[in-house]
């Protein structure tokens, strides 16, 4: 059985592993766009890392950004605040959209391997938002599944997808849609 940490969303910032919305605990020093599109991109969430449930090497938070503008590509771009990373000077824009939620985790056990995919609620348990576990999309070959971020109850725009978050080989974190 694999241990999985299934979020929950509630609403203020008095979660215990991130939350949604307001500012970052620590401002990027450095971030993967250029400083021109500071002004199109705004803070979504920050999740705490924790070798059991977010293991990333030499991290203290990920965090997501996302388009201000609804009409742009809803993908967010992930970025991995190193442990002992003091911030960067500029602050980052609040997304206008999201209102504020805490987030917490539940500990579950899902099966070692998926059961074959079918159209059941049994199924469906495992594309909720959570960290570890199975990657539902089978897209991990090669990287490490951290977890996935379904758009309800917070209304996130992910386009109708789910975001899912990977670990790279060279410590980098990214996030796709699915």
């Amino acid at each position: 059985m694999k241990t999985t940490y299934y979020l929950t969303f509630n609403k203020g910032h008095d979660g215990s592993i991130g939350k949604v919305g307001g500012d970052p605990t620590i401002q990027p020093s450095e971030k993967p766009w250029p400083p021109e599109d500071d002004e199109y991109l705004a803070f979504v969430l920050e999740l705490k890392v924790d070798e059991k449930m977010l293991p990333v090497p030499n991290a203290a938070f990920i965090q997501l950004y996302q388009p201000i503008d609804e009409g742009d590509d809803p993908l967010p771009i992930a970025v991995v605040i190193g442990a002992g990373d003091e911030g960067g000077k500029s602050k980052a824009n609040r997304h206008p959209l999201l209102t504020s939620f805490g987030i917490d985790a539940e500990i579950k056990e899902e099966p070692d391997d998926l059961p074959a995919a079918n159209p059941t609620l049994e199924y469906g348990k495992f594309f909720k938002s959570k960290l570890g576990g199975n990657d539902p999309w089978n897209e991990s070959e090669g990287r490490l599944f951290l977890g996935q971020i379904s758009e309800m109850p917070v209304g996130f725009n992910f386009g109708g997808m789910t975001c899912s978050l990977y670990l790279r080989n060279d410590g980098s974190v990214v996030a796709e849609l699915h």
